[in-house]
């Protein structure tokens, strides 16, 4: 890595560790109200939601319509998976059932994109709308995730400090993955997809990458609400949401 780069992360870093320790104090010397700390919390996790979709709408260029229909993908998977294990306040659970979440709703995307993303205009958009409302059907008729009523007690795990550092790590890969070769080739898909493939892009392989990435982050988005919120309602993911 040249020196220059590592520098400037090196700064964006202690940056980002500066903000945090600021935040920290504010919040545990009680200067600051409990409500701010959850609306901290609270917006440090639809912020991952949000930088997620601008890997597929914002630098792939396509328009995504059902990205809470992954949210809740990742946060019904997540809750699960710590309401199997039957114990709140262990991390290791809540960062497995994170991960477990986010490749939950990776393999959503890749069902989804493999077929669709190899046409070209709206297809994708049409797709992610319909793909939202069926995963919103589908939690509210199957038994494990509660039927017709919201799943309830679910740990309460989600601090600020797991939101924030998610947040961080976020950013982190989608700009480390913007910044390499594989982001110019989904940027160059945005700016002219037939020019991109003239040149020798996989147009389809690298929309289907930055679909999974964004879907994955997405899904973490879900777990760490489901993990703040304690339950969860299949309407909250709805195409408002998206």
């Amino acid at each position: 890595m040249p020196k220059s780069k590592f520098v400037s992360y090196s700064i964006n870093l202690a940056a980002a560790l500066a903000v945090y320790l600021l935040f920290h104090f504010l919040f545990s010397s009680g200067i600051v109200s409990r409500t701010l700390i959850d609306l901290f919390t609270l917006c440090c996790i639809f912020a991952t939601a949000a930088v997620s979709l601008n890997l597929s709408t914002g630098l792939l260029g396509e328009l995504n319509l059902g990205h809470a229909g992954f949210m809740s993908v990742g946060a019904y998977t997540a809750a699960l998976i710590t309401l199997a294990a039957g114990r709140s306040g262990n991390v290791g659970i809540l960062l497995l059932s994170l991960l477990a979440g986010g490749l939950t709703a990776t393999l959503s995307a890749l069902v989804i994109g493999i077929p669709v993303l190899r046409l070209r205009g709206d297809y994708l958009a049409i797709t992610t709308l319909a793909f939202g409302e069926i995963v919103k059907v589908l939690m509210r008729s199957m038994k494990i995730t509660g039927g017709g009523q919201p799943l309830t007690g679910i740990a309460l795990d989600t601090t600020y400090t797991i939101g924030y550092w998610a947040l961080i790590i976020t950013l982190i890969v989608i700009y480390t993955l913007i910044r390499s070769r594989h982001g110019r080739a989904i940027i160059s898909i945005r700016e002219d997809d037939i020019a991109a493939e003239a040149c020798g892009v996989s147009v389809t392989k690298y929309k289907l990458i930055a679909f999974s990435f964004s879907a994955f982050f997405a899904g973490i988005a879900g777990g760490l609400y489901a993990h703040y919120a304690g339950v969860l309602e299949p309407s909250f993911f709805d195409y408002n949401q998206s």
